[in-house]
C-alpha cells in the first residue's frame, strides 16, 4: 500500500512539473518575459498579425503585439496596432514599425527599425507605420495586369505583327533589288587586280612622302622648332604684358580725362574769365595792328630815310675814319641881319 502511495506521489509530482513547464514554454512563446512599455502605429493593411504576433527590434525579439483595433476616418480605414517592448529598452527618436514576411512560408512579424532623429522614444508614443510588400499579392496584381494586356491587347499586338511582316517584306526586296547588286559590285571591284596595283602605288608613295618628312624634321630642324615654339611663348608671353600695360595706360588715361573734366567742372568760372579777358586783349592787339596798318606809310618813310643816313653815314667813316675821334660840325647858317662883318 506504501509502495503504491509513492508511486501516486512521483506520478503527480511528474504531472505538476510538466504542467509547470507547458506553463512556462507557454509564457516564454508569448513574449510575456517581465515588464514591458508599450507602442504603437497606424497601418492601411494588417494582413498576418494578431494578438501574440513577435515583435522583433533589428532582428532581436523584444515583445509581441497586444491589440489591433480598426479607426475610422472619413475616407479610409487604417488599423492602429499596439505592441509591447521591454522596459526601458532604448530606441532612438524616430524609428519605424514594419510588417515583414521573413519567409515565403513564415507568419508575419513586427520590426522595429532604428530612427535617426536625436533623443530617444518615450513609453506610449507613436512609431511611424511602414506597409508590407506582399509578394504574392503583388503577383496576383501582375497576373491580373497581363491578362489584362493580353485580352485588351490583341489589335495592338496584330498590327505589331503586320507592321514586322511588312518590315520583313520590305528588308528582303532591298536586299534582292539592291544590296546584292551592290555586293557583288563590290566583290568584283575587291577581286580586281589593277585595285591592288593602285593601292601598292598609293602606299608606295605615302612611304616616300614619309621618308622626306623624316630627312625633313631633322634633330637641327627639330631644335629650330624647338626654338621658334620658344620664342612664340615669349612672345606670346610679351603681347600679354603688354596688352596688361595698354590696359593700364587706358585705365591712367581715363583717369586724367576724369580729373581733367573735374578740373574744367571747377574752374569754368576762371576759364570764362580768362577767355573774356584773353578776347579783350585780342579786340586791343587788332586795335593796335589797324593803327600801325593806317600809319604804316610813314613809319616805312621814316626807316627809309633813316636807312639813307645810315647809308651816309657808313660811307663818311669809310672814307674818313678819323671823323670818329676828331669829328667835324658844320656851322649853322646865320640869319639874316644878323650878319655883323
Amino acid at each position: 500500500m506504501r509502495r503504491d502511495n509513492i508511486n501516486y506521489l512521483a506520478v503527480g509530482l511528474f504531472v505538476l512539473a510538466v504542467g509547470v513547464a507547458f506553463l512556462w514554454a507557454l509564457y516564454r512563446l508569448t513574449g510575456s518575459t517581465g515588464p514591458v512599455d508599450r507602442y504603437y502605429a497606424m497601418f492601411e493593411n494588417v494582413g498576418g498579425i494578431k494578438y501574440g504576433t513577435v515583435t522583433y527590434y533589428k532582428g532581436y525579439p523584444v515583445g509581441q503585439v497586444e491589440s489591433v483595433q480598426p479607426v475610422v476616418t472619413d475616407s479610409t480605414i487604417n488599423y492602429r496596432v499596439e505592441f509591447s517592448v521591454t522596459k526601458d529598452w532604448k530606441m532612438p527618436a524616430g524609428s519605424a514599425a514594419a510588417i515583414v514576411l521573413p519567409g515565403p512560408l513564415a507568419p508575419a512579424v513586427i520590426d522595429i527599425r532604428e530612427g535617426k532623429g536625436p533623443g530617444w522614444m518615450k513609453p506610449g508614443e507613436e512609431l511611424d507605420g511602414v506597409e508590407q510588400a506582399d509578394m504574392f499579392s503583388a503577383l496576383n496584381d501582375a497576373a491580373a495586369e497581363f491578362k489584362k494586356l493580353t485580352s485588351e491587347g490583341k489589335p495592338l499586338l496584330r498590327s505589331l505583327n503586320d507592321r514586322v511582316t511588312a518590315l520583313s517584306l520590305e528588308y528582303e526586296s532591298l536586299s534582292k533589288g539592291q544590296l546584292r547588286p551592290l555586293l557583288a559590285s563590290l566583290r568584283q571591284r575587291v577581286d580586281d587586280p589593277e585595285l591592288f596595283d593602285e593601292l601598292k602605288k598609293v602606299v608606295k608613295k605615302l612611304d616616300a612622302s614619309a621618308e622626306a618628312l623624316l630627312l625633313t624634321v631633322n634633330a637641327e630642324n627639330r631644335q629650330h622648332i624647338a626654338s621658334i615654339l620658344t620664342n612664340a611663348d615669349r612672345g606670346s608671353a610679351q603681347l600679354t604684358e603688354l596688352l596688361a600695360r595698354i590696359e593700364e595706360s587706358r585705365k591712367q588715361m581715363h583717369d586724367l580725362f576724369l580729373a581733367m573734366d573735374a578740373l574744367v567742372r571747377e574752374n569754368r568760372e576762371g576759364i570764362n574769365q580768362t577767355v573774356g579777358d584773353a578776347s579783350v586783349t585780342m579786340r586791343e592787339l587788332r586795335g593796335s595792328i589797324e593803327v600801325v596798318a593806317d600809319n604804316i606809310d610813314s613809319i616805312v618813310h621814316y626807316l627809309e630815310g633813316s636807312g639813307r643816313n645810315m647809308q651816309e653815314f657808313s660811307r663818311e667813316v669809310r672814307e674818313n675814319p678819323s671823323v670818329l675821334f676828331r669829328g667835324e660840325s658844320t656851322p649853322d647858317p646865320l640869319p639874316a641881319g644878323n650878319n655883323n662883318n
